[in-house]
C-alpha cells in the first residue's frame, strides 16, 4: 500500500510540497522501522544533494565571501541540526511513518530521523517537480537560517577555544552540574570553571542537539557587548538609529552584560566589573542601552518561537523586520503575506504593536499592504 494518508497529504499541500506520484512520497516519510521495501533513505541521499547546492547558489549570489566563509555558513545551513529545525517548525514529527517500537524510544523527535526525512521530502520535490521547484521551497523553508546569518560564526565550542587563544586565556574547562532526562534525550548542564573565563553568571542548561554560541567581546555600533545568553540574528534601523535582534538562546530571562559605566533602560546590577541585566525576551519592548562614551544603542529580545517566524527585507529603503506566521515576501510595492487555508493574517512590524486582517468568504492566497495603514487595520487585499 503506497496511498497517502489524507492528513498527511493536506500537510504537504500546505506546506508548499507539491504531490504528484503519491508513492514517491508515502517513500518519503517511511522510517526503516516499517519494515517496508520501499523507504526514505534513497530520497534522502537525492535530497541531501538538492539542499545543499540549493543553499550554495542562494549563498554564491547574496555573498561576496570567499570560498572558505561560504563553506562554513554552508556546513551550518545544511546540518542535520538546521533540518531538524525546520522539519520541526513545519510540524513534520506527526506525519513520520515509524514503528512503535522506534517511536516509543523517542525516534519521533530524534534530530537524525527528523533530518532525514526532510531531506527526502527535498529529494520527492525534485524528482516529481524539478529542481527550481525544490530549489524555491529550499529558500522559502530555510529563510530564516538564511536571514538570520546563521553559520556566519563558527560552531561555539570552537569560537571559544579561538577566543580564548587569541586572547592569551588558557583553554576553557568545563564543569558537569546535572545530566537529567532519558538517555536518547538527556539534557546536560554545564558551566566553564571558575575563573576561566569571563562567560554568564548562571549554569546554562543545553537541549540535545542545541547549536548556538554567546557572543563575547561584540561591538554594537560602539556600544560593547561583554556576553549574552543569545544569539545575535539581524540589524535593523528606524529614524531613532540602529536595532540589534537577538534571539533567545534559553528559556526564560536574556542574560546581558556590559562594561562597567553602562547604562540601561531595563534594571540591572553591578557584579564583578560588569553593568548585569537579565530581560524577558518581547517583541514589543526595547532595550537602550547608552556606554560610558555617550553611545547609544537599542537591542529587541526574541523567543525562539518569535525568532522562527521573523522575516527580514527592504521597505522604502530601510531594513525592516516583520513577524508573522504567514509566508512573507519584500517587493518594492511593499511587504506581501501567504497564508494558505486561513482568512486571518497576523503579522508585527519590529518594533511596534500587532496588527491582523480577517477576509470573508474564501480565504485568499496573498495578502499586501503597506507602512501608511494605521496599526490594527485591515490592509488592502490582493486575491
Amino acid at each position: 500500500m503506497t496511498a497517502l494518508p489524507s492528513e498527511a497529504r493536506d500537510w504537504l499541500d500546505a506546506t508548499g510540497f507539491t504531490v504528484k506520484d503519491e508513492a514517491l512520497w508515502h517513500a518519503a516519510l517511511t522510517h526503516g522501522s516499517m519494515g517496508e521495501r520501499q523507504d526514505y533513505e534513497r530520497l534522502e541521499f537525492l535530497g541531501d544533494r538538492v539542499l545543499g547546492l540549493s543553499i550554495a547558489d542562494w549563498l554564491y549570489a547574496q555573498s561576496d565571501a570567499p570560498e572558505g566563509k561560504l563553506a562554513q555558513r554552508l556546513n551550518a545551513i545544511v546540518s542535520r541540526a538546521m533540518c531538524a529545525q525546520v522539519a520541526r517548525g513545519i510540524g513534520l514529527a506527526p506525519h513520520i511513518r515509524i514503528s512503535k517500537q522506534a517511536s516509543s524510544d523517542g525516534g519521533r523527535d530524534s534530530d537524525n530521523i527528523l533530518g532525514d526525512v526532510m531531506e527526502a521530502l527535498l529529494g520527492a520535490q525534485f524528482l516529481d517537480n524539478g529542481f527550481e521547484t525544490a530549489r524555491d521551497l529550499v529558500r522559502l523553508l530555510w529563510r530564516p537560517a538564511l536571514e538570520s546569518g546563521a553559520g556566519k560564526s563558527k560552531h561555539p565550542k570552537s569560537a571559544l577555544q579561538e577566543w580564548a587563544a587569541g586572547n592569551q586565556r588558557r583553554p576553557p574547562q568545563y564543569e558537569l552540574i546535572d545530566r537529567s532526562g532519558p538517555d536518547h534525550a538527556a539534557r546536560f548542564t554545564v558551566r566553564l570553571a571558575r575563573g576561566a573565563l569571563t562567560v554568564p553568571a548562571r549554569p546554562v542548561t543545553l537541549p540535545p542537539g542545541a547549536y548556538f554560541f554567546w557572543p563575547i567581546g561584540m561591538d554594537l555600533d560602539g556600544v560593547p557587548l561583554a556576553w549574552a545568553t543569545a544569539q545575535p540574528v539581524t540589524r535593523i534601523a528606524d529614524a531613532d538609529g540602529p536595532i540589534h535582534i537577538f534571539a533567545a538562546t534559553l528559556p526564560g530571562a536574556v542574560e546581558l552584560a556590559f562594561p562597567a559605566g553602562t547604562r540601561l533602560s531595563a534594571p540591572s546590577r553591578s557584579e564583578g566589573g560588569h553593568i548585569i541585566a537579565d530581560v524577558p525576551p518581547a517583541p514589543d519592548r526595547l532595550l537602550r542601552v547608552t556606554a560610558p562614551d555617550g553611545a547609544s544603542v537599542r537591542l529587541l529580545l526574541l523567543d525562539q518561537a518569535s525568532t522562527r517566524q521573523l522575516w527580514v527585507g527592504d521597505v522604502d529603503g530601510q531594513r525592516r523586520a516583520l513577524l508573522t506566521a504567514a509566508d512573507a515576501m519584500f517587493t518594492p510595492q511593499g511587504p506581501v503575506l501567504r497564508q494558505r487555508g486561513q482568512p486571518r493574517f497576523d503579522w508585527r512590524f519590529l518594533p511596534g504593536p500587532a496588527a491582523s486582517a480577517s477576509v470573508k468568504g474564501p480565504a485568499p492566497r496573498a495578502i499586501a499592504f503597506t507602512q501608511s495603514r494605521a496599526a490594527g487595520q485591515a490592509p488592502p487585499i490582493v486575491i
